[in-house]
This record gives structure tokens, C-alpha cells and sequence, in this order.
């Protein structure tokens, strides 16, 4: 029984311990926002940016981050500062659409806990409610023959429009004769053309 409670004890210890460490990893990404914005107000953008890169060994990743910050989540501090969000959930905030930065604010402000695979599951959910038929369909249709081609398709970047990495399978399946292709083809310009 002793065993139990020391190790619920440890649990417990821990957990507030990490609590602790995110909120000062959330506050801290939220402090640099806010310096590097004030540095914004005093210095033109590319100056500010070229001594944050030179001067403060600022990764040009982050930089554009924090820049960004500025013009998608100001306003939305204490809702971030109290979800705990990790710099890689602000930088996918900064970087999505204000549709899906909407969402996953009004997400983390109920007490949701997002990560970056949740921010790119909303966007691309978002991205296809918005496609037409025809446009899904291309989409599907597209990746249909690439994967009968033996191409592996990008969903994520198929779903929001930017076009997809094509890279051979290590295992190719097997090659279809130019009849199966070319009805598989047919197929897909049928029902775009019935759309």
C-alpha cells in the first residue's frame, strides 16, 4: 500500500512540475512575440529581422513565427498563456488560415488540448468542406491514378491546393496495361463532367 501512494505521490509531483514548465514555455514563447513586436514598432521589418537573425541567433523559422504572431493571434494571449501552447502550436496557429485559427482558439478557450496534428487535422477538414464536388472529385481522382501508378499522394497538401510531392513507392504495385489506365482516366472525366 505504501508502494502505491508513493508512487501517486511521484505522479503527482511530476505532473505539477511539468504543468509548471509548460506555462513557463508558453509564457516565454508569448514574451518573445512581444519583443520582437515592439522591436517592429521602432525598426522597419527586414532591419528588425536581419538583427534578430544576426545579432540574437534567431532561427529564420521562429523569426517568421513571431512575426507573425503580431498580425494572427495578438488579442489571443491569455487564451494560448492558459492552454500551455507549445511553440510548435503557435507556429502552426501563425501559419494557418483564419477559419481554422478560429476554431482552435475557440477549442483551447473550453479547455481542449490541441498539438500540431490536431491544427493540420482542422485545416484540412475545413479545406475539403470548402471543395466542390468537381474539385474532390479531381482529387480523389487524381490520387486514384497516382496510386495506380504507383506515386504516393500528400493528402494534406492535395486537400489545400498546393501541389503534391510526388515520390516513388519503395514496392511498386504492378504496372497496368495502357487500357486499365486509360479507363480509369475515362472514368474520372466522366463524373467530373457530370458535376
Amino acid at each position: 500500500m505504501a508502494d502505491i501512494d508513493a508512487k501517486a505521490q511521484a505522479l503527482s509531483a511530476a505532473r505539477h512540475r511539468i504543468l509548471q514548465l509548460q506555462e513557463q514555455m508558453a509564457d516565454k514563447v508569448l514574451q518573445m512575440a512581444a519583443e520582437v513586436e515592439k522591436l517592429m514598432d521602432v525598426v522597419p521589418l527586414s532591419e528588425a529581422k536581419a538583427f534578430l537573425k544576426a545579432r540574437c541567433n534567431l532561427p529564420v523559422v521562429e523569426l517568421s513565427t513571431y512575426v507573425g504572431f503580431a498580425k494572427t493571434l495578438k488579442g489571443s494571449e491569455d487564451v494560448l498563456r492558459e492552454a500551455r501552447v507549445s511553440f510548435p502550436v503557435v507556429k502552426a496557429l501563425v501559419s494557418a488560415d483564419p477559419d481554422a485559427r478560429r476554431e482552435i482558439l475557440e477549442r483551447l478557450e473550453i479547455g481542449a488540448q490541441i498539438d500540431t496534428k490536431d491544427v493540420a487535422s482542422i485545416r484540412r477538414r475545413l479545406v475539403a468542406a470548402k471543395l466542390t464536388a468537381a474539385e474532390a472529385l479531381t482529387a480523389m481522382g487524381l490520387a486514384l491514378v497516382s496510386a495506380l501508378k504507383g506515386l504516393e499522394i500528400d493528402w494534406g497538401t492535395m486537400m489545400d491546393g498546393s501541389p503534391p510531392p510526388r515520390r516513388e513507392f519503395v514496392t511498386a504495385p504492378p504496372p497496368l496495361d495502357s487500357n486499365a489506365e486509360v479507363a480509369v482516366l475515362d472514368h474520372f472525366h466522366e463524373i467530373e463532367a457530370q458535376t
